[in-house]
């Protein structure tokens, strides 16, 4: 997949996420963690950073992304997880921005994981998946800001 269709996805996700979740909350905290993450990803590692979102939401929105088979399921899939469970507007800021990132890992052809431990063990397995995630994770922060208020 080209960098073109990453940003392609990215953005097409981030919209969508726009559009499902009109609490100007929950996106400001998907916001924070997009510009929150890179830095904890730099300085403890992917695999590290993976685990610590996962331990504020839960591993369920990673599997959830990594399930997803367009931005529009994941939106759906994910909104009707965080209603389910009625999470905070904090939490719902780790489970959007976990489940992006399991699924642009997934897209991206990144991981191939199904469940959160077999993601967690492809990063650790693979010094390439945390470099190549990178981009990643630089593209969400990038369209966070730019679609999503302060």
């Amino acid at each position: 997949m080209s960098t073109q269709d990453v940003v392609k996805t990215i953005v097409d996700c981030v919209n969508n996420f726009v559009m499902e979740f009109a609490e100007a909350k929950v996106l400001s905290s998907f916001r924070k963690r997009a510009r929150e993450t890179p830095t904890l990803v730099f300085s403890r590692g992917l695999a590290y950073a993976m685990v610590y979102l996962a331990s504020r939401s839960n591993e369920k929105a990673f599997k959830i992304g990594l399930n997803a088979r367009e931005c529009t399921d994941l939106s759906k899939s994910i909104g009707e997880y965080i209603r389910g469970k009625k999470l905070s507007e904090e939490e719902s800021g780790y489970v959007l921005y976990g489940a992006l990132l399991a699924f642009a890992m997934k897209v991206y052809g990144i991981v191939s994981a199904s469940t959160f431990e077999e993601l967690i063990k492809s990063v650790l397995k693979s010094p390439i998946a945390s470099a190549r995630t990178h981009e990643l994770i630089d593209w969400i922060k990038r369209f966070a800001e730019a679609y999503i208020a302060e």
